[in-house]
C-alpha cells in the first residue's frame, strides 16, 4: 500500500523488467521515476535503466511544455516526501515558472490573458483562445493549495506580471470556493443570502480564501494619482464576489482589509450592485453592509494621495492623468448616488449614516447633485412613512376601549 504510484506503478515497471515497451505520459513519468528509484532500477544494474528513462522523459519532454509540467506536478502530490527528495516537484515548479517569466505581459505561455472574470461571460464556441487560456487557469487551479502556493511563489521569485499572478489566483479561489461566479451570488437580504451561504464553520474554504488574499500582488491595488488607472486583470465584480465570500466565511480581519482596499482600486468600474453586499451579521438591523461600502470609499480616497480634482485658477494645465483622475472621481459620484438611492428605501438606516455617506466623497464628485436629492427625497419619504406608522401603531394600541378589530380599522383610516 506504501508503494510510490501504487499497483499502477509496479505493474509498469514489472513490465519494464521484462522488454515491454513502456509509454511514458507526463502524469506517469513521476510516479514511474519515484518507483525506479524504490525498486533501485538505476544504471548501476543495468543500462538504460529506468531511472534514467523516467528522468530523461522529464527533462527532454514534460519540463519544456508547461501544461505537462502541471500534470507532472499534479501526480507528485500522492508521491510525497519522495518526489520532493527526488527534485522531481521542484523542477515541475521552475519549469512552469521560468516558462511564466518568459511569456509577453499580454499572453501567458502564448496564449491571451484575458479578464479573470471571464468565466461570468458567455461562453462561445469560436472563442478557441479564451478557452485555451481558462484551460491553463483551471490545470492550476487544480493543484492542492501547498502546492499551487509553491507555484505562486516561484513565479513571483522570478518576476512574472501582476496581472498573470492575480489571474491564477482568482481563478483558484473560483474553483475551489462555491458561490463566487455572478449567477449564484445573492444580493437580498440578509437573511436569505446567509440561508444559502456555505456555512462559515467551513475551516478549509476560509483558510484558502485567506491564502489567496495574502498572496494577490501588492502592485494591482497600487493606483497612480496622475493617470488614474491601476494595474491588474480582475474586474471589481469578481472582487466584490470575494469580498462578499469573505464576509459569509468570516475571514480573518485583516484579510477582509487587504480585500476592501483592492476593491476600492477598481470603484469606478464597479456597478451599484456590486456595493449591494448583503448584511450577515444579525447584530446589524441594515439589509445592507453600508460600514463596508463606507470602508471602500474611504480607502478610495486614500489611494489617491489627495490629488486635487478641481484645479483652481492659476493652477498647471490639464494633463491626459488629470483629466482620467477627474473621470474616476466623477463615476464614483454617480456609483454612491446610485447606491444611496437604492440603501435609502432601508427603514433601519439612521441618518447619520446615511448623511456620511452623502458626504463622504469632495465636491468635485458630482457635476450635478441631481442623484443626492433623488436618494435625499426617497430616504425622507421612507423615514416619515415608518415614522408615522410607530406613531400610529401607538396611538391605536392605546385605545382599549376599541376591540382589536375596530383599532384595525381605524388605523387603516388614518393612514389614508
Amino acid at each position: 500500500p506504501d508503494f510510490p504510484g501504487g499497483a499502477e506503478a509496479f505493474e509498469l515497471a514489472a513490465k519494464f523488467c521484462y522488454g515491454v515497451k513502456l509509454d511514458l505520459t507526463p502524469a506517469t513519468a513521476a510516479p514511474l521515476r519515484c518507483a525506479a528509484e524504490r525498486l533501485g532500477m538505476s544504471d548501476d544494474h543495468a543500462e538504460d535503466n529506468l531511472v534514467s528513462r523516467a528522468d530523461r522523459f522529464m527533462s527532454h519532454t514534460v519540463l519544456r511544455n508547461p501544461r505537462d509540467a502541471i500534470r507532472a506536478l499534479k501526480s507528485c502530490e500522492d508521491l510525497l516526501p519522495l518526489a520532493d527528495d527526488l527534485g522531481l516537484v521542484s523542477r515541475c515548479v521552475d519549469a512552469i515558472a521560468a516558462k511564466a517569466a518568459a511569456s509577453t505581459p499580454t499572453a501567458l505561455f502564448g496564449w491571451p490573458i484575458n479578464d479573470a472574470g471571464a468565466a461570468d461571460r458567455p461562453r462561445h464556441k469560436k472563442n478557441a483562445g479564451a478557452g485555451a487560456t481558462s484551460t491553463l487557469f483551471d490545470d492550476l487551479a487544480g493543484l492542492s493549495l501547498a502546492t499551487f502556493t509553491r507555484v505562486i511563489a516561484a513565479m513571483r521569485e522570478r518576476g512574472v506580471g501582476p496581472e498573470v499572478l492575480e489571474g491564477a489566483l482568482i481563478a483558484y479561489a473560483k474553483r475551489s470556493i462555491p458561490g463566487l461566479s455572478r449567477s449564484d451570488r445573492h444580493t437580498g437580504g440578509g437573511g436569505a443570502a446567509a440561508a444559502a451561504a456555505p456555512r462559515s464553520a467551513d475551516g478549509d474554504q476560509k483558510a484558502l480564501l485567506e491564502t489567496v488574499i495574502v498572496n494577490l500582488p501588492e502592485e494591482t491595488i497600487k493606483s497612480s494619482a496622475h493617470t488614474g488607472t491601476v494595474v491588474g486583470a480582475t474586474t471589481a465584480r469578481v472582487l466584490f464576489g470575494l469580498l462578499r465570500t469573505a464576509n459569509i466565511l468570516q475571514a480573518s480581519e485583516a484579510s477582509r482589509d487587504m480585500l476592501e482596499r483592492r476593491v476600492a482600486s477598481r470603484l469606478p468600474d464597479a456597478a451599484v450592485d456590486d456595493l449591494l453586499i448583503p448584511s450577515y451579521s444579525y447584530l446589524v438591523e441594515t439589509l445592507y453592509d453600508v460600514e463596508c461600502v463606507e470602508r471602500i470609499v474611504r480607502h478610495f480616497l486614500e489611494g489617491r494621495g489627495g490629488v486635487e480634482e478641481v484645479d483652481e485658477e492659476g493652477s498647471e494645465a490639464e494633463t491626459p492623468g488629470r483629466e482620467a483622475s477627474r473621470r474616476a472621481m466623477l463615476a464614483v459620484g454617480r456609483l454612491m448616488d446610485a447606491y444611496l438611492g437604492e440603501i435609502a428605501t432601508d427603514a433601519n438606516l439612521k441618518t447619520d449614516k446615511f448623511c456620511d455617506l452623502a458626504w463622504a466623497l469632495p465636491d468635485g464628485a458630482r457635476v450635478y447633485d441631481d442623484g443626492l436629492y433623488r436618494a435625499v427625497d426617497i430616504y425622507i419619504k421612507v423615514s416619515a412613512e415608518h415614522i408615522l406608522n410607530a406613531i400610529l401603531i401607538d396611538a391605536c394600541s392605546a385605545m382599549p376601549v376599541l376591540t382589536s378589530r375596530r383599532r384595525r380599522s381605524l388605523c387603516r383610516h388614518i393612514q389614508r
